[in-house]
Order: C-alpha cells, then sequence, then structure tokens
C-alpha cells in the first residue's frame, strides 16, 4: 500500500470557507476509500486556535472514521524560534513535522499548496541537503501572491508578500511534480519551467463518494447555508 502526505495549513471542515481545502478533504477520501493508500493530512489550527482546536477534534474523528489520519501543525511547536515572517516560520514547523513524520513512516509522495508556501524548507532541504530523495514533491497550484497583487492592483503588496513570492516561485522551481486544477494557472508555470525535467499534470477537483454528512455537519461551527460558486470554466480532454 502507498502512502501519502497531504501537507497543507488549510482542510475542510476544520477550515471551511478554502477552495484547496475542499479539494484536500475531497482527493483524500477518494485515496483512502480506493484501499491502495494510506493517507495523513498534516493542517495548521493557528490561524484562530482557541476556535479551531475543537473544529479539528471533530474533524479528526471523521476522518479517522474513513482511514484518514489528520494531524495538527499547531501542537507542541511552541519551542521553534520564529522568523520575521508568519509564513517562513510555518513553513520551518511543517519542514520539522513533514521531517519527523516521514522518518516514522515513509511516503510515496507528499503534496503541498504553492499558495504561501508551506513547503518551502521541505523542498529546500531536498535540493540542498538531500533529504527527501525516498519521495516525489508536488506542489499544487492555487492562487499566488502574485495573482492577488495583480487583481488587487498592489494593494496587498508588503515585505512578507516579498518573502512569500520567491517561496512560492521555489516550490513551483525545484518541487517534483507540478498539479494544476487550470490551465489558466499552470500555462505561465509551464513556459517559465519546461527546462526542468518534471512533468506538469492538469488534475480536476474531485467529488468523493463521503456520505456522512450529518457528521459534516456537527464538525462545522454554523449551519449557515453553503453556496458552491464555479468562478473558472474550462474544457477538459479525455
Amino acid at each position: 500500500m502507498r502512502r501519502i502526505l497531504f501537507a497543507y495549513p488549510e482542510v475542510s471542515p476544520v477550515f471551511p470557507n478554502g477552495g484547496i481545502g475542499t479539494f484536500v478533504f475531497e482527493v483524500s477520501n477518494l485515496l483512502s476509500a480506493s484501499g491502495r493508500w494510506e493517507v495523513d493530512i498534516l493542517t495548521d489550527t493557528s490561524y484562530s486556535p482557541s476556535i479551531m482546536q475543537d473544529d479539528f477534534r471533530k474533524a479528526e474523528e471523521v476522518f479517522r472514521k474513513v482511514g484518514i489520519r489528520l494531524i495538527d501543525l499547531h501542537r507542541g511547536n511552541e519551542d521553534l524560534v520564529g522568523w520575521e515572517s508568519f509564513d517562513l516560520t510555518r513553513a520551518e514547523r511543517y519542514h520539522a513535522h513533514v521531517a519527523r513524520l516521514h522518518s516514522e513512516r515513509r511516503y510515496d509522495l507528499i503534496e503541498f499548496p504553492d499558495c504561501r508556501a508551506p513547503g518551502f524548507f521541505v523542498v529546500r532541504h531536498k535540493r540542498n541537503a538531500e533529504s527527501f530523495d525516498d519521495t516525489q514533491l508536488i506542489v499544487h497550484l492555487h492562487s499566488s501572491i502574485k495573482d492577488i497583487w495583480e487583481w488587487h492592483d498592489g494593494y496587498f503588496l508588503d515585505r512578507n508578500d516579498l518573502y512569500c513570492h520567491y517561496m512560492e516561485e521555489y516550490v513551483k522551481k525545484y518541487s517534483d511534480i507540478v498539479l494544476s486544477p487550470t490551465e489558466f494557472l499552470l500555462r505561465p508555470v509551464h513556459q517559465t519551467q519546461r527546462i526542468f525535467e518534471k512533468p506538469f499534470y492538469r488534475n480536476g477537483y474531485p467529488i468523493s463518494y463521503y456520505k456522512s454528512n450529518s457528521n459534516l455537519e456537527n464538525a462545522r461551527r454554523s449551519n449557515t447555508i453553503t453556496v458552491a460558486c464555479i468562478s473558472r470554466l474550462e474544457r477538459e480532454t479525455v
């Protein structure tokens, strides 16, 4: 049986309003249900610990019932020295956790989003310190800091955003595999990095066959109406 680790700061239903968090929920359930994958998810409740950790405990039970291990990055990291940038600090914490988990049970694949680059130090250590040579590191494209700058005319540009931009470009350049749900995000990365011998894949967002809707509702913080929005339609080729 193969093993995969999703290193995503946001995952539903702990972080219910994130598109990439919903992706992780759906794809992890599909992989686990296939009977061919052991799935771990490393998420982060440090956005709002007093609120999210209670949601984490409920979600942990939801995932456990379908054979998925949900792990909180925020637990047991108080002794790490922080950087000036919150995102650099979180990336360092992700590396510490991922390295420990990988030493305990080797993963065939480790996947993380490009958004704010939580996998930055993992990729950097593989490139410079010969760590993680026995696994494939996957970056999943999302809305990057550069995209947000352009959409908001540079409104969010500050020092930390510059750190994130560098980190995001680094993981896209030096990861082993690049995934994207849309050609819109994949095209510019492929055009600038086609000299690197690594695969670039289009992958749609899956819908799992998970049926425990009552458990999901209990894991959310409220019973508000959920609206599904489609942001971009693209032709799929088979």
